[in-house]
């Protein structure tokens, strides 16, 4: 490993005691070694980092990409790349893969991975080939390094599959994730039920879909016990029922896709596939509260919801079209316009308390988990490959522009 001095970046971090000034960090192999300004080189090499900005490694907690299974829609070493670049150092990667990881063998595949500068946590399945039939084989694959349980966008009918997952993972500490959503209610919708849709004639999907799926699901923990992490929350009364399970005590995360807080459902207005998301947009008034809920910790992180569609999936008739859309590059960026660079940076570091993971520090003796950012690049989201862009046209003037892990820099 080389030894660097990264100089001249502006420190981000609320509570740190250096937050907003400029600084230099002294890293050799991993470690922080030293932290100051106009610190001298000696025999490491120095990196001008003037005008940019640091924090703590970001985590995006819910993210699929396409290895194994879907090679033809992106190579798994080229989005982690990228995504080391964006300014992250560890990615929640969903099982939306073919082996269905609902075993700890499945999970070996990513360990040719482990030299990159990102650190991949993977889900596994919550049943036997995400079928809602049968559990998986969960305590095998918390073995083998899974943060939690999913079935990748499928609600789980099956309560007493739930029931026995919540009771069954107890012992060795495991989450239970929850995409939430009744697919008898969802039916063939297809956008949020609400004025949009009625005005555009598109099948609506009702928003209790959503929030009766967590109302039984948490009746199902206040009777077992165990923890709990509901996926995508959208809804109005979601919000509700997660702040009032916060307050009674329950072991209750939620996450939101940044696409529902950055844009409303007026955006289908042009019947643009690229806004057709699961779960879907929602109204103005849903939009705030969400963005409200993120911001005051009722919603706890905010994740990209990244899909990697192809153009065939998206270029169609709106009913027809794939749900889902590129956003991984944007997360970043987004946030920062929603809630600005400092809060943005805190809630990309919460997931670490989520998941159990160790919260990267920069300080003196830490080992160098960091990002790397720009506040004053401006710059408009392109899309490489037509109708997959959630933000193609949109601009922005922050930006991630690399990191530090695991004694790897990256940089744009």
């Amino acid at each position: 490993m080389k030894d660097y001095l990264l100089k001249g970046a502006t420190l981000i971090q609320t509570g740190h005691p250096l937050n907003n000034q400029i600084v230099d960090i002294r890293i050799q192999g991993a470690n922080i070694t030293e932290i100051g300004t106009d610190l001298r080189v000696k025999t490491e090499e120095a990196i001008d980092l003037s005008g940019q900005m640091v924090s703590s490694g970001w985590i995006d907690a819910e993210i699929a990409l396409s290895e194994p299974g879907y090679e033809a829609k992106g190579k798994l070493l080229d989005d982690l790349t990228r995504i080391s670049k964006n300014g992250f150092t560890h990615i929640g990667l969903l099982p939306n893969t073919l082996p269905l990881p609902d075993k700890g063998s499945a999970l070996s595949f990513f360990n040719q991975y482990k030299h990159l500068p990102i650190s991949i946590l993977p889900y596994g399945t919550l049943s036997l080939d995400s079928k809602g039939e049968e559990l998986a084989e969960l305590y095998d694959l918390k073995q083998s390094g899974a943060i939690a349980f999913v079935d990748y966008k499928k609600g789980i009918t099956n309560t007493g599959l739930m029931k026995l997952a919540l009771q069954y993972t107890q012992p060795f500490d495991g989450m239970v994730g929850v995409f939430p959503c009744d697919y008898y209610l969802k039916g063939k919708g297809v956008v949020r039920e609400g004025v949009t849709s009625t005005k555009l004639g598109l099948k609506g999907i009702p928003s209790i879909t959503e929030s009766i799926r967590i109302q039984r699901d948490l009746e199902l923990l206040r009777y077992t016990g165990g923890k709990i992490h509901f996926m995508g929350i959208s809804t109005l009364e979601s919000i509700e029922l997660i702040r009032e399970a916060k307050q009674e005590g329950l072991s209750v995360s939620a996450s939101v896709s940044i696409g529902n807080i950055y844009f409303n459902d007026e955006k289908l207005e042009g019947f643009d596939s690229r806004y057709k998301l699961n779960p879907p947009l929602a109204n103005e008034e849903t939009r705030l509260k969400l963005l409200e809920a993120l911001k005051e910790g009722t919603i706890d992180i905010v994740v990209s919801d990244h899909f990697n569609c192809s153009t065939e999936e998206k270029n169609l008739e709106f009913d027809l079209a794939e749900f889902g859309s590129k956003t991984k590059d944007y997360l970043f960026p987004a946030l920062s316009k929603l809630v600005g660079v400092e809060k943005a940076v805190e809630i990309l570091c919460r997931g670490y308390q989520i998941f159990q993971i160790p919260t990267p520090e920069i300080k003196e003796g830490s080992v160098a988990n960091l990002s790397f950012f720009t506040t004053d690049q401006s710059h408009t989201a392109v899309e490489k490959d037509p109708q997959t862009e959630l933000f193609c046209g949109e601009s922005f003037e922050a930006d991630g522009t690399g990191s530090f892990f695991k004694g790897i820099l990256t940089l744009k």
